[in-house]
């Protein structure tokens, strides 16, 4: 007695098959677990605070001889101690209990060292930068004025000192700008042309995102293989003997 065929035979009858090879290519590859949540977290506002601080600086530059300089001057230099104490809580949280996924496989060696030495410095600038303007302030002989409170004087004026304080702190404010657009840039490039899961390992809303954009790309792939869903269902039926949907 002849044995109804099995479904994997009715589709590959109906030229089913075929939607695998597009199931394979649309699926991500990204199969890393991500960041912990607290460093993700941690990441995400020190981003936000340190593109504010450098809005800050570089408008305070612009308002130096208006009513505004002194607000804004005090918001920036709160600001840089709150960067410099969420900074020594992110390196203490990574010693003691952070999660770090591996590399990805299809980096090379250079390109993770690259990676690592890029990281290492954006620490030292988060510490350094806040450190540096803070030594420029308190030079000036007088209490600093933050939201958190005030430092008293804690330094005899000296105005030489204070010039290469801040000629340091310009210079590490540009290096911050650099390697934060360079940063950035590398995280676009990972996600939208190597097409690799870094830049989701640190923003795990957008893995979520991409595979619901694969799976529409799925459940349309028949109709680009020329096997509408009307006639492949139909086709099923008349194998099977089994009652058209």
């Amino acid at each position: 007695m002849n044995k109804s065929p099995s479904y994997a035979q009715v589709d590959a009858i109906a030229g089913v098959g075929l939607d695998s090879t597009i199931v394979g290519e649309a699926a991500p590859r990204g199969s890393r677990r991500p960041f912990d949540k607290l460093t993700i977290l941690l990441h995400w506002i020190t981003v936000l605070m340190v593109l504010t601080m450098i809005g800050s600086g570089l408008l305070h530059d612009r308002l130096d001889d208006t009513p505004w300089a002194t607000p804004l001057l005090r918001f920036h230099g709160s600001l840089g101690v709150t960067v410099w104490a969420t900074t020594v809580f992110r390196l203490l949280w990574r010693i003691t209990g952070a999660r770090f996924p591996d590399f990805p496989a299809s980096m090379t060696p250079v390109h993770r060292m690259a990676a690592r030495l890029s990281e290492y410095a954006l620490y030292v600038l988060l510490l350094a930068q806040p450190a540096t303007g803070l030594a420029q302030s308190l030079l000036l002989g007088h209490p600093i004025r933050l939201f958190m409170g005030t430092i008293p004087a804690l330094m005899r004026r000296d105005l030489g000192l204070v010039e290469i304080f801040h000629e340091v702190h310009e210079f590490g404010a540009w290096c911050l700008i650099g390697l934060v657009g360079l940063h950035a840039t590398a995280a676009l490039v990972h996600y939208f042309f190597w097409r690799d899961d870094v830049m989701e390992s640190m923003a795990p809303l957008l893995r979520r995102g991409r595979r619901g954009r694969a799976l529409n790309v799925n459940r349309g792939a028949s109709f680009r293989h020329g096997a509408p869903m009307a006639p492949r269902f139909a086709r099923t039926a008349k194998i099977t003997g089994r009652p058209r949907r």
